[in-house]
């Protein structure tokens, strides 16, 4: 069962980790556009 936890817990981090890593790569790629237009 503990082990279990563990898993799920490491999923939702990787997601989450994921997730900001490409909120942010879509934010910098906004602010490229709007530079070099």
């Amino acid at each position: 069962m503990m082990m279990m936890m563990m898993m799920m817990m490491m999923m939702m981090m990787m997601m989450m980790m994921m997730m900001m890593m490409m909120m942010i790569v879509n934010n910098h790629l906004n602010l490229f556009n709007y530079f070099f237009k």
